[in-house]
């Protein structure tokens, strides 16, 4: 079972093709989506609402079945560091093979993260390639690299949805519908 996590402001198509590559290539049998309260090494909270966020992501998984979200952390109300997960979500899972997934930004940054070596020692990571960044040498030693060929990234969907640009090919048809219904990042 694959978990990823992340702010998901807004969830875009990146995130689902790192999700079917990994179902794909490892294979696993589904995927949790885990929309953070906020991440711990970010200074700054998401800019969209949790109850916005959960709903778009939600919304990107209805075709999936064997893709779902989990909102533990956002029901924490404060960041919870990924090991914590972790631990929430095994404890309740028997025997089951987790893949941690990650983006090429947090591989390149996942010595920062609190506890990595006890998360290296409950989970396989798994991180996809992202142009500009580099997984950090514990990582690239430990865990399973996917090519990922995307420039696509949340903030560069909310500056080009600010700007009033198209980012259709970028969202799915009902997470766009929402953002615009909703009126979220300047729409």
């Amino acid at each position: 079972m694959g978990i990823l996590g992340g702010s998901f402001d807004p969830p875009h198509r990146a995130h689902l093709a790192m999700a079917a590559l990994a179902t794909d290539q490892i294979p696993l049998d589904g995927v949790y989506f885990v929309p953070a309260y906020q991440a711990p090494l970010k200074d700054n909270p998401p800019v969209t609402a949790p109850e916005h966020r959960l709903a778009m992501l939600r919304l990107a998984l209805e075709a999936e079945p064997a893709w779902q979200v989990l909102s533990w952390e956002l029901e924490q109300q404060h960041p919870v560091a990924t090991v914590e997960t972790l631990q929430h979500i095994q404890s309740s899972a028997g025997g089951t093979r987790f893949y941690l997934l990650i983006g090429g930004d947090q591989a390149a940054s996942f010595h920062h993260w609190q506890d990595w070596e006890r998360l290296l020692d409950r989970v396989e990571v798994v991180w996809f390639t992202r142009a500009g960044y580099e997984a950090a040498p514990e990582l690239a030693r430990a865990g399973r690299e996917i090519a990922l060929d995307t420039d696509i990234s949340s903030t560069a969907i909310r500056n080009r949805l600010a700007r009033g640009d198209e980012v259709s090919e970028w969202l799915p048809a009902a997470v766009l519908d929402y953002i615009n219904a909703e009126g979220l990042y300047g729409c």
